[in-house]
């Protein structure tokens, strides 16, 4: 992963330095070559929020993969509802 990722921990970065440059808001490892990140980035006057994968390409460059979601700002509470649910049905399975 780049040399900024934290390997297995959280991070939050506030560094936006051009206008269409990604916010990232969370990192956490999927497994031994791909890395989630949680980010929001400028799209037609608005905000999308995105959850993608990550991984290194051949140079060890990290790259987007078509694995993720990205949605308006405006939905972040459904898809927080959506995690509540799925997090629900977690440990009601569990029991």
């Amino acid at each position: 992963m780049s040399n900024t990722s934290t390997r297995g921990a959280s991070a939050t970065s506030t560094k936006a330095s051009t206008a269409n440059e990604m916010k990232v808001v969370h990192t956490f490892v999927k497994n031994a070559f791909e890395e989630v990140r949680a980010y929001l980035q400028p799209y037609k006057g608005g905000q999308l929020a995105h959850i993608r994968v990550f991984t290194p390409d051949k140079n060890d460059v990290d790259r987007l993969t078509k694995k993720g979601i990205a949605l308006s700002i405006r939905d972040l509470p459904k898809l927080a509802q959506a995690d509540d649910a799925l997090l629900a049905a977690t440990e009601a399975s569990r029991t």
